[in-house]
């Protein structure tokens, strides 16, 4: 999180009651001392997000510090009554409901328009380009302002993905988008949604069925292999020592042409690379399989090159970022 002024953001925890539904919710504390803080704390601050489990709504205290127009988000669980969720929602600040599958944000001001409910399916999030992406997904729910937005994380897995497809079908959104890693289990999942008569959205990986959201993936590689082939020739005089792929074959063909477009970029720039001096590992999509394959390879790599070190080979490991990587010995 970026830094943050002091007076941006107050988080207050405290139990719930409905004052009267038509003029707002209202938080209240049982001590007139801690609800004078509060008070003052709200007062001063530009935006307040308040944290409150399901077990505290429609309890009343007898001091009351806030009242719900002063709230810019509510936090809660999935226990949290029906009836509370549409009085929140009338009241008008985001709610978001936490369970142990899934996140729900709900659209403010309900009374005055007609949501729709959006389930996202996220590839994974310990992967800061996934995480970017479900940020940009819940900035333009709340710019829309009639979307209720539910999340969930397919772990970079399959079957974690099968049981996210089948929790979230049973919400019955009117939109399912769908970022997850292997194209078999794809299938699947297209099969439940279809059954559901669920439209579904595939992101990056496409899908049988879905309407696909991403890049043409020969085309993406071919512009970033063209790219790396300039690198080369500015840093290295055109010439490499190793070429390793760092491959995801889970995610099928049509992903996998992004490193075809690669390697036909870079050998457009500095020639062709002998294939013994290419090696060919799985990524996994994370720095930990990464680090793996690199390690299980290293060997290899630094007995045909002596003048290669153990110590370059786990650099290289950890700095080259991208599917395909060019290294000097």
């Amino acid at each position: 999180m970026s830094p943050i002024a002091a007076n941006r953001i107050i988080a207050v925890s405290t139990p719930m009651q409905v004052c009267r539904i038509r003029k707002g919710v209202g938080l209240t504390e049982r001590d007139i001392r801690d609800a004078q803080l509060k008070s003052k704390m709200i007062a001063a601050a530009s935006s307040v997000v308040a944290l409150i489990d399901a077990s505290k709504y429609g309890q009343a205290y007898l001091s009351p510090f806030a009242r719900a127009n002063q709230i810019g988000h509510i936090f809660t669980d999935s226990q949290l009554a029906p009836r509370w969720i549409e009085a929140l929602r009338s009241a008008c600040p985001t709610l978001t409901l936490c369970n142990q599958d899934s996140v729900t944000n709900y659209t403010p001001c309900a009374a005055e328009t007609h949501p729709y409910r959006i389930a996202f399916a996220n590839l994974g999030e310990n992967m800061p380009f996934s995480v970017d992406v479900r940020w940009g997904l819940e900035r333009a729910a709340q710019a829309a302002g009639n979307i209720d937005l539910v999340v969930a994380d397919n772990q970079l897995s399959g079957k974690v993905a099968l049981q996210v497809a089948e929790h979230l079908s049973a919400k019955q959104p009117d939109l399912f988008i769908e970022y997850q890693i292997d194209e078999q289990v794809g299938r699947r999942i297209m099969e439940q949604y279809q059954q559901a008569n669920i439209p579904v959205i595939a992101v990056d990986i496409p899908m049988v069925g879905a309407t696909y959201f991403g890049v043409n993936h020969y085309q993406a590689g071919l512009a970033a292999g063209e790219a790396l082939g300039q690198w080369v020739k500015q840093h290295w005089a055109g010439h490499i020592d190793w070429l390793i792929l760092l491959t995801e074959p889970r995610a099928g063909v049509l992903p996998g042409s992004r490193i075809q477009g690669q390697l036909d970029g870079l050998q457009a720039v500095i020639g062709g690379v002998p294939t013994d001096r290419q090696l060919s590992l799985n990524s996994g999509n994370t720095w930990e399989l990464q680090d793996e394959s690199m390690h299980g390879s290293e060997f290899s790599v630094c007995q045909r090159e002596p003048t290669v070190e153990t110590r370059q080979c786990h650099i290289l490991s950890r700095l080259c970022i991208p599917t395909m990587l060019v290294c000097q010995t």
